[in-house]
């Protein structure tokens, strides 16, 4: 239920519960009316902020993104002192440790069936999400910790195969499948002279799978 009937409020309500329900139910299964319910208010103060469940769920996008994005600023101040091998892996392994993290990447994989959701997060990884990759990898060139003649790629080239390409529910990969895509782009990006990804990230990463239902008995 509302908590008051500021704007602002209803606003953030109306995002909340359908970020809820896209978790819960996914994205085709939620419908206008379930949020209604669950919010008590009426149909018209809904479409006063929203045209249409797929605005809901890009205005949800966003807001996802902009707390992702204040978190890896935070991720990566929490780093400063380190060379920028050692920030680089300190992030990536704060990052699959985290629950809220897991829990927005589980909503995204829910959104599989909406094109229009997938190409805007591809768009957001290389325009956005890699500049900041790619500013500590120009650093880890300079500091001797990292040693590639194409930065700004490698940061781009790590979120999309980290984001995208190893995504196992958008490709309908098995467990295995996706655990050696995984050793794949850690002995890339080494290749590369980006060897930021240890082993212990790809434990992390199994235990990630099997919180999305994916583990070794997966077909």
């Amino acid at each position: 239920m509302l908590n008051n009937n500021s704007p602002n409020q209803t606003y953030e309500d109306i995002l909340s519960t359908a970020y809820s329900f896209f978790i819960e139910k996914g994205y085709e299964k939620t419908s206008i009316q379930d949020i209604i319910n669950e919010l008590g208010i009426s149909k018209g103060a809904i479409y006063h902020y929203f045209k249409s469940k797929e605005e809901i769920l890009q205005s949800v996008l966003l807001l996802e993104k902009e707390k992702a994005n204040i978190y890896l600023d935070k991720l990566i101040e929490e780093a400063d002192g380190c060379n920028a091998k050692e920030k680089i892996k300190y992030v990536l392994n704060r990052i699959i440790s985290d629950e809220n993290i897991n829990t927005t990447n589980r909503f995204l994989l829910n959104q599989i069936n909406n094109s229009k959701a997938i190409i805007q997060s591809i768009i957001q990884t290389v325009n956005i999400d890699s500049i900041k990759f790619f500013e500590i990898i120009k650093d880890g060139v300079k500091d001797g910790s990292l040693n590639t003649d194409f930065p700004k790629e490698c940061s781009e080239l790590l979120l999309l195969l980290c984001n995208i390409w190893l995504n196992p529910i958008l490709f309908n990969r098995t467990y295995e499948e996706t655990v050696n895509r995984f050793i794949f782009i850690q002995f890339t990006m080494k290749q590369l002279g980006v060897d930021v990804i240890g082993d212990e990230l790809l434990d992390k990463v199994k235990n990630n799978l099997k919180g999305v239902g994916i583990n070794e008995n997966t077909k």
